[in-house]
């Protein structure tokens, strides 16, 4: 799983497509999602937003007030991407909501579409 954060990082649109798969067919679920083809990036982008705005406040509470992304220095968050997609991943994996996504595709996606960014910016002022 680590060794995927490298090539999720460098290919931003798989791990949208993960997120989206992860997040049509949960672990927890018994079923499989079979054939068919991935709507368009933009569609499946649009689809994250929205889950994104409905779980805002307790990735909010997660990310920014317990994880204390927004402390993160902006010059060092590139250099140890790879260290904060995986503790992301950890914070996301042990929240209630966590069955519904692929935490280290939703971190990656996260960082890579600077939703943490704007997550977290009320968290600086």
């Amino acid at each position: 799983m680590a060794e995927d954060i490298p090539r999720l990082l460098t290919a931003p649109d798989d791990a949208l497509r993960l997120w989206y798969t992860g997040y049509l067919a949960p672990a927890s679920s018994d079923s499989q999602l079979t054939g068919g083809h991935f709507p368009p990036l933009d569609r499946i982008g649009e689809i994250f937003d929205r889950w994104f705005n409905r779980r805002r406040e307790e990735l909010r509470a997660l990310l920014c007030e317990k994880l204390g992304y927004a402390g993160f220095e902006p010059s060092r968050k590139r250099i140890v991407e790879i260290g904060l997609v995986a503790t992301v991943a950890a914070a996301l994996a042990s929240a209630h909501f966590a069955p519904e996504i692929n935490p280290l595709a939703t971190a990656v996606v996260l960082l890579t579409r600077h939703s943490l960014d704007t997550l977290c910016a009320d968290d600086e002022s």
